[in-house]
């Protein structure tokens, strides 16, 4: 592409040269004038007077880093997988920092080389020191799936004074699946296989004044392709609003349509 801009960037200057050359002559100017000319570059405003208030300026981030003053750890490997397709083209949730040097982190797991009948959330824990399950888990036939059936795309987030709380979506049943730990450096966890919320690819995060309040997003299946759902109120394919107040136990709001969609 770079090679196409330049080639059209020269034509255009050998055509400019020969137009004012050729007006040159006709005005009988000499070699001298000619180089005397003076071009008077024009001067483009981004924005009209008129428009500024339209387009306010922003400060400056004070939150972002320069890439050149950030330094980095080393790399730490924290578990295996043999399914590759992590984020199924949309970035999930899946690193927790809780501000006192702990850390949560999730991906999607399988130990099959194909077909991944087994797949499933993968879950490990840093403790301020270390990773909890390692050296174990830099072996993928060690690693300890999050729930029992098979699951995929899980999104993690913290209640607060609980523990973490995992959600994904369950393929046999069509159903989220959610799993929260019973203690807050615990790995033992409360699952539940919610069919009131037939949803897949769900996100979510937790806040409120208790921080228990868990908002989950999801889709309808869609129908076409290798989907086998049905348009939801006539939209194929619906993102819909899921809530719980109290930290995943409950839902008090289910597949809740957003206001104009």
């Amino acid at each position: 592409m770079k090679h196409t801009v330049y080639a059209m960037l020269s034509a255009a200057a050998i055509l400019t040269t020969g137009i004012v050359f050729g007006q040159n002559r006709q005005l009988g100017q000499t070699k001298s004038a000619v180089q005397n000319v003076k071009m008077k570059r024009p001067v483009h405003n981004h924005l009209r007077s008129s428009e500024l208030p339209l387009f306010p300026v922003q400060a400056v981030n004070p939150t972002v880093i320069s890439n050149s003053g950030r330094s980095f750890g080393p790399e730490v490997r924290i578990g295996q997988t043999t399914y590759d397709l992590q984020t199924n083209n949309s970035v999930n949730n899946r690193i927790e920092n809780f501000g006192d040097g702990t850390l949560s982190a999730l991906w999607t797991y399988s130990k099959e080389s194909s077909g991944w009948s087994d797949r499933g959330m993968a879950y490990q824990q840093f403790d301020g020191s270390a990773w909890t399950k390692l050296p174990a888990y830099n072996d993928v036939n060690n690693i300890t799936r999050v729930e029992n059936v098979r699951t995929g795309f899980g999104s993690l987030a913290r209640v607060n004074g609980v523990g973490d709380i995992i959600v994904s979506h369950e393929t046999a049943i069509n159903a989220l699946s959610v799993n929260r730990n019973i203690t807050l450096a615990g790995e033992s966890w409360l699952s539940n296989s919610n069919t009131a919320m037939p949803l897949i690819w769900p996100r979510m995060r937790t806040a409120g004044p208790d921080g228990k309040t868990v908002h989950i997003i999801g889709l309808t299946e869609p129908s076409g392709g290798t989907f086998t759902g049905t348009p939801y109120e006539g939209i194929n394919g619906c993102m819909l609003y899921n809530r719980s107040t109290d930290g995943g136990g409950s839902f008090d709001q289910l597949m809740v349509k957003l206001p104009g969609v």
